[in-house]
């Protein structure tokens, strides 16, 4: 190996009298160099193998070093006699005792010889993911549930203004972030005492604007308008000066936040004379949303306030976690870590038998520790017996610091060896790449890895800013023309249509183009394999649209942990049939299995085994009724699995799907009855052993990764089983909670020999490398974090305040900490390009697609524009040849899809559905039962959204708002209440909020794009907490693209026509407003109690004869239903039962066949009316509440109209005037809140099952609810 090495490797390698910091670019050849140093200790010191240590990233380097040390040392054996021979033999059959680990195993062996001093059961359980993960979220949620019943007020603000849930999960993340990186409680809370402001600085900030403002008074020279302007902002500085000088308490701070609104509202323009004075005014109160330096600074001691208590929840939850893992005799990875440090910290002999034991210790992908490892470090070779200490990594490539590293760590580190009287050293040459690529990653980020303006040179390394240091190219170049290559699909702004053009599909469909390019025998100069091509993608959260694809086109591929391994089909497949073998009346698990490959009916024989008539009772309807209404003989359903035993009796069944069913009925009748005798992975095995499902799959496009998955599953299920005694619904349940934790299992592995390309992470390809790197996707915006809190490891944690109003406004810590993280992500994606370019050895392939021109120069949102930039391209795109030095060529092709005529991927249009005819309601639906008021004039309050919750279903209300069950996602329910839906960019809940806040904002001076971009601007920025980390995945063009036609349907409607012509007749009536009124907000007293809700639009007018007002309550739904109406309609409440019908009776007439097995089509008319008017009669509550509101606190209103404008599908819909009669809504508004407050035990809380099941976050836990949904499923 020593003649291998160059003269820098060789000198880094052999260097033992010093500690040795080691900086290695990509491709420098660190693990010789670490294998080398390994043996040349071996060669020249007086040691055994088990006196090195070496640590490194993963547990796959540490087998590789290990492999490639017992290879030397058999070479070493040949090649030596004697007693040198004896010796090489020594150290090769004591090399599998070596200390060759992670830092997480060689703690665990620390702790292991060291119990007793370190107070640790010497036989502890190390916890995996998933079990510490249900143990954190128990404590968190007993240490919160005890703050909150404590008194802790900031707590108790917080959990009303970010809610319970979304403070569990921030918490969670909270406790992480400060474990992970080794930072300790007292030193957060000391760095977030000394970071934010202090009343003193709050007192400063209010005497200086109250200086500006008396300047602001007497100013001179203005004219009479502006001296009007300038005397009401005067005379409005005077009342708010109070309230500045003496801020409200945090349970005030609405009053606070409303006031400073309120004063910006008389803020004249900033023109001259003026306009210095009231620049210099905005910086201290009139920015836009609240961002001037007094608010600000006030809202930072309330910041400091609530961080403080975060702190103190976590340090609660770090001492009853620790309890937990005492009485269970366990430990999480982190702790290995801490309790290493702490045996070495306190116990001075443990730490001295350490050091003299391990004399030596080599340290890879240094970059890529964080706090606590380092002090390890310290402790075990700076100390005062110390060892020699080795470490090797490159500041250019840490990408893990979600994970806690800092890459900062590896300078700091340096510089403490440099101080012990090491040094460091650096190793440039790239033995990887071609000599054309290694120049062209030069040209490239040496202009990329740059601070930018808006970075303090200060803080640059506590920012993790590394300067570019460029590579020597050691491999020259092998093959002709340029070896890098850049892809940009730019859309075509007249040919393609807004809803058709989609960035990421036309992506894949380039990549696809030209990876069959690539691989294509006639291609020059050189042909590559599939395998030899990877795209590293920096999420995978959109790898399903390159699959697809890749699918279309015949590329083999291979997903490195696609979309989560018990996501795959294969998976769900084999838990479902746990399922029911656990649950034999889980009719949706069987209806699964029986769609599964286990089986694979057709959907028409899924029918027919719940509701066909059997053979018998064909034959007779023939006979009595004719053919046409054979179906109706079968009232009722039957149970599937009665079905399956008795198929051969049920009529309209295929003999193929009778030929499928025989085999799965013997393999089920075993199941049952081996349940209770057979472990779970004997389960599985006897199932997929004696059934066609290996085959079945095997031949699927991906099939060797399903039978790998497979495989893998019967290993994960006997490891389960190995952890104590395990009924099926444990593992069940085990695989439920692994999932929802958000906890990844990796895919299982299949040969790396096999031809398909790969897809994978970034991070997953750091230490691979490739013939051929492609790097998709260019479009995507970095990942800016956008929370409501945030830790900094220099300042400490800070939150955003809960105003009182349902927003949270951002203190002063907060600004300058989101400033911070946002270059620190953006540092960190600099690297992170520079790790995904750095892998290929012989091509690089960028690619991406923009949606408009600006975008390839759009500053440094994402890698197309750094690309761009860089390089200098811009708009025209065309293909050319881009000769960025003498010697560096690079290929632009722009728009390859257009150049080609084997692009064309089709794409069916959405199937059209007529609109609904009119339609009527009934009576309001009467009590099921008497119910006595509980509390006469009591002082409830209700919203009018928990009143129609209990109304549709109490069970639901009871789980939610009794209970306060965990569900599914904390949505807002009437805006979801329809079936299931799709996987969006939006959550329902977002996408209502932002088409609210565009009905509400838009006006004729703002064009539809601009208003809607604002809207979901504004609402991201509210919802950041319910959000969380999917925040990073929503993408502002993708979102507008969906939510733009709903903008324009409210645009094209009769709704926005009427608020035209109400907005042109606004005026006064007896001193009441006429006109439009956004988002009214109202509290109304009823005997019962309160109600409160906010009504979206209030057009009001005057009656023609003068005699009163008439009001026009809108509210707009963005309900999604299944069905795909396009054209507008109108309905009335009241009709809807006639016309669906109507609609029935019409299809009747069809044939027998139709009626049996074609329901698609007769179903969209019906189930689309059944829908609309479902959804219309659970809204009666909400337009009679806000009809009673109106009357109630307009007495000049004389008449009411409602209307429900549903966006998509563009249907509007009116309510029956008698329902909204002040008696008719009084009644049946106190109704619903007798019914709530008399309800007080479970069995007064009963469940409607109906459609609305399907949604429920509480389906899993409702058995009324799974049960409709199993009867109605076929």
């Amino acid at each position: 190996m020593t003649r291998e090495l160059r003269p820098a490797q060789l000198d880094a390698a052999h260097d033992l009298g010093r500690h040795i910091s080691v900086t290695a670019g990509p491709g420098a050849g660190k693990t010789t160099v670490l294998v080398e140093r390994y043996l040349h200790i071996l060669r020249t010191q007086d040691v055994s193998v088990d006196q090195i240590v070496a640590i490194t990233f993963t547990n796959r380097a540490a087998n590789e070093m290990r492999e490639r040390l017992r290879s030397e040392l058999s070479s070493l054996v040949r090649l030596s006699t004697g007693y040198e021979r004896a010796r090489w033999i020594r150290h090769k059959r004591t090399l599998d005792g070596g200390v060759i680990t992670t830092i997480h195993g060689f703690c665990s062996r620390l702790l292991h010889e060291f119990p007793v001093e370190a107070g640790i059961d010497p036989q502890f359980k190390l916890l995996d993911e998933h079990q510490s993960s249900i143990l954190l979220e128990t404590a968190v949620e007993e240490a919160l549930t005890a703050f909150i019943n404590s008194g802790h007020e900031a707590i108790t603000r917080l959990t009303a203004g970010v809610g319970r849930q979304a403070l569990v999960m921030s918490l969670i993340e909270i406790y992480r972030s400060i474990r992970n990186p080794g930072l300790t409680i007292e030193r957060v809370r000391e760095l977030t005492e000394a970071n934010h402001s202090t009343a003193a600085d709050y007192a400063e900030a209010v005497e200086r604007l109250d200086e500006v403002m008396e300047r602001f008074a007497q100013k001179p020279g203005l004219s009479p308008a502006s001296g009007k302007k300038r005397a009401a902002a005067v005379d409005a500085w005077r009342e708010i000066r109070n309230l500045l000088t003496n801020p409200p308490s945090s349970f005030s701070l609405a009053v606070y936040c409303q006031a400073v609104e309120d004063f910006r509202k008389t803020r004249p323009p900033a023109r001259d004379p003026l306009k210095d004075i009231v620049t210099e005014i905005d910086g201290l109160i009139w920015n836009d949303e609240l961002g001037g330096q007094v608010p600000q600074l006030f809202f930072d001691l309330y910041a400091r306030e609530a961080s403080l208590e975060l702190i103190g929840v976590i340090e609660r939850v770090g001492r009853e976690l620790a309890a937990k893992k005492v009485s269970l005799a366990a430990l999480d990875f982190d702790d290995l870590q801490l309790e290493a440090l702490r045996l070495l910290n306190e116990r001075p002999d443990a730490q001295r038998r350490t050091a003299s034991r391990y004399r030596f210790f080599l340290v890879d992908e240094f970059q890529d520790t964080n706090g606590l490892q380092r002090e390890l470090m310290n402790r075990l070779a700076l100390s005062e017996r110390r060892a020699n200490l080795f470490i090797v990594g490159d500041r250019k490539q840490s990408i893990y610091g979600f994970r806690g590293a800092d890459v900062d760590l590896f300078r700091e580190m340096s510089s403490a060896l440099e101080e012990a009287g090491g040094q460091s050293k650096s190793l440039t040459l790239n033995f990887r790449s071609q000599a054309p690529l290694i120049h062209f990653f030069n040209y490239l980020f040496e202009r990329i890895f740059t601070p930018g303006d808006d970075a303090d040179v200060s803080e640059l390394n506590e920012l993790g800013f590394v300067e570019h240091e460029p590579g020597i190219a050691e491999r020259p170049a092998e093959d002709a023309g340029p070896l890098v290559e850049i892809l940009i699909d730019l859309k075509d702004q007249e040919a393609d249509s807004a809803g058709d053009w989609n960035g990421r599909e036309r992506d894949a469909e380039q990549l696809a183009l030209k990876i069959q390019s690539l691989v294509d025998a006639n291609a020059a100069p050189r042909v590559f394999r599939y395998l030899d091509i990877a795209l590293l993608f920096r999420s995978l959260t959109e790898v399903s649209i390159y699959e697809s694809a890749f699918r279309r086109a015949g590329i083999p591929y291979q997903t490195i942990e696609g979309k989560g391994f018990y996501a795959k089909e294969e998976i769900v497949d084999l838990i479902q049939l746990l399922r029911f073998l656990d649950n034999t009346t889980d009719e949706l698990a069987l209806a699964a299995i029986l769609r599964s490959p286990l089986v694979g009916i057709s959907d028409d024989t899924l029918l027919a085994l719940r509701c066909a008539p059997e053979i018998d009772e064909t034959s007779k309807a023939a006979r009595v009724l004719g053919t046409a209404d054979e179906l109706r003989l079968r009232r009722g359903v039957r149970g599937l699995l009665n079905a399956v035993r008795n198929h051969e009796l049920i009529d309209l069944i295929t003999d193929e799907d009778h030929r499928a069913l025989d085999p799965f009925r013997a393999l089920i009748e075993t199941l049952i009855d081996q349940r209770n005798r057979l472990g779970i992975a004997d389960l599985l095995r006897f199932t997929i052993e004696t059934s066609e499902y290996r085959t079945v799959i095997a031949a699927a496009f991906d099939g060797a990764q399903r039978l790998a998955n497979v495989d893998k599953l019967f290993d994960l299920a006997e490891r389960f089983e190995a952890s104590g005694a395990h009924m099926i619904r444990d593992f069940v349940r085990f695989v439920y909670e692994f999932e929802r934790s958000g906890a990844r299992e990796g895919e299982g592995r299949i040969d790396d020999s096999a031809n398909a390309v790969r897809l994978m992470t970034i991070h997953q390809a750091k230490g691979l490398e490739f013939p051929i790197v492609i790097m998709p996707e260019l479009q995507r915006q970095l990942d800016i974090r956008q929370d409501w809190w945030l830790l900094d490891r220099h300042l400490g944690l800070t939150a955003k305040v809960p105003d009182g109003r349902g927003a949270r406004v951002t203190g002063f810590t907060m600004k300058r900490l989101r400033d911070r993280a946002g270059l620190r992500e953006q540092f960190e994606s600099m690297r992170l390009m520079y790790v995904a370019a750095t892998r290929a050895r012989d091509r690089l392939i960028f690619s991406g697609a923009a949606a408009r021109e600006r975008e390839l120069c759009s500053g440094r949102h994402n890698w197309l524009s750094w690309i761009c930039e860089s390089l200098g391209i811009a708009a025209p795109l065309e293909s050319k040849l881009l000769k960025l030095t003498d010697n560096l060529e690079v290929q632009l092709t722009a728009n390859l899809l257009d150049s080609s005529t084997t692009a064309a991927i089709l794409r069916e249009p959405p199937e059209h559905i007529e609109a609904a005819e009119a339609f009527d309601a009934a009576d309001p639906l009467p009590l099921l039962m008497p119910v006595a008021r509980s509390v006469e004039n009591a002082a409830y309050t209700f919203t009018v959204t928990q009143l129609m919750n209990h109304g549709r279903c109490p069970r639901q209300y009871y789980f939610d708002r009794v209970l306060h069950a965990p569900s599914g996602d904390e949505i807002a329910f009437w805006n979801n209440a329809e079936a299931p839906e799709p996987p969006a960019n939006l959550t329902a809940t977002i996408r209502g909020a932002v088409i609210h806040r565009f009905c509400e904002r838009y006006d004729e001076s703002l064009s539809l794009d601009d208003c809607l971009r604002r809207s979901l601007d504004e609402v991201l920025k509210l919802r950041e907490a319910e959000l969380g980390d999917r925040i990073r995945e929503v993408e502002p063009e993708k979102a507008l693209r969906e939510l733009r036609p709903l903008a324009e349907n409210y645009l094209n409607s009769n709704v926005r026509t009427r608020i035209t012509e109400t907005l042109a007749s606004a005026g006064d009536f007896d001193g009441i407003g006429v006109g439009v009124f956004n988002e009214q907000h109202f509290r109304i007293r009823r005997p019962l109690g309160f109600i409160t809700g906010t009504i979206d639009k209030l057009l009001v007018r005057g009656l023609a004869d003068g005699d009163g007002l008439s009001a026009e309550i809108i509210d707009f739904k963005t309900n999604r239903f299944r069905t795909g109406l396009k054209m507008e309609a109108q309905a009335t409440i009241g009709e809807a039962k006639a016309s669906a019908q109507a609609i029935l009776s019409r299809r009747s007439r069809a044939g027998a066949g139709q009626l049996a097995f074609n329901f698609e089509s007769q179903r969209e008319e019906a189930s689309l009316l059944g829908e609309v008017n479902r959804v219309a009669l659970e809204y009666r509550l909400q337009a009679q509440a806000y009809a009673l509101a109106v009357r109630e606190l307009m007495p000049s209103v004389k008449k009411v109209r409602v209307a429900f404008h549903f966006l998509h599908p563009n249907i509007e819909v009116s309510v029956a005037s008698d329902l909204l009669e002040h008696k008719a809504c009084a009644i049946a508004v106190e109704e619903a809140m007798s019914r709530m407050i008399s309800s007080n035990e479970p069995e007064s809380f009963p469940a409607k099952p109906a459609e609305h099941c399907y949604s429920c976050s509480f389906r899993e836990i409702c058995f009324k609810g799974s049960e409709w949904i199993a009867a109605h499923s076929g």
